[in-house]
């Protein structure tokens, strides 16, 4: 589902990692003051510039590289899913939503991923499943404006706790979307629910090689997903 010869297509994720928020100022000490911004504003005949100088702890929540142990694991595990579905399926474009993990951040500001994610940072989120429903169809809605701006034909919405297989073949896979009648507005996919092969798994990208392909068995989701025409 990703570029091989045709029109891009991009993945939209809601991310719900969750994670503490770093600590104030009281432990990132420096010149500026938490909560200050200044804003200005040129007015020239019909065209106005605007600047805004602030501190990224307030429009992001933090100002470092991740610290912790968890915060380092997170990290590693964001970059794994993002290389895979940029190396092996060949996505074009991120529209990420991350909650509450904003020391994720020091992770997209390097390239490649400063190139080709678009991330909206969500902080101090209510972990309600049907609230959590309400944030990911605004973050897709979003998605879908920004895919337009772009030139991407396809949009396909996917947690980071999941994953896209091509079995075929990310060519294949491509060359399905692109056989489909300009008529058709979305493609369903289904579901493969992953078994851990201990409760001790960390890793369950690596680790985890059973998987359930009866959905009268999954343990959770059971829909399926589709590729949405944009």
């Amino acid at each position: 589902m990703r570029r091989y010869v045709m029109p891009l297509m991009t993945v939209a994720l809601a991310s719900a990692v969750l994670a503490p928020l770093p600590a104030g100022a009281a432990n990132n000490p420096s010149a500026h003051q938490h909560g200050h911004a200044e804003l200005q504003v040129a007015i020239d005949t019909n065209t106005a510039d605007v600047f805004l100088r602030s501190p990224a702890y307030n429009l992001l929540g933090f100002e470092h590289e991740p610290r912790t142990e968890q915060q380092h694991r997170q990290l590693a595990d964001l970059e794994q899913w993002l290389a895979y579905h940029r190396r092996v399926v060949g996505v074009e474009k991120f529209f990420l939503q991350i909650e509450d993990t904003p020391e994720l951040a020091a992770l997209l500001l390097r390239p490649p991923w400063n190139g080709c994610v678009d991330a909206t940072f969500v902080a101090k989120t209510h972990r309600d499943y049907f609230v959590q429903m309400d944030r990911q169809a605004v973050n897709v809605a979003c998605a879908v404006e920004r895919a337009k701006a772009h030139g991407i034909e396809w949009l396909l919405h996917v947690d980071d706790d999941e994953m896209l297989h091509c079995p075929a073949g990310a060519g294949a896979m491509h060359a399905a979307l692109s056989a489909l009648p300009t008529q058709c507005c979305d493609a369903h996919i289904k579901n493969l629910e992953a078994l851990a092969p201990a409760p001790s798994c960390t890793k369950p990208f690596e680790e985890c090689v059973t998987f359930v392909a009866s959905t009268s068995k999954f343990a959770s989701y059971t829909n399926g997903k589709s590729f949405g025409r944009v």
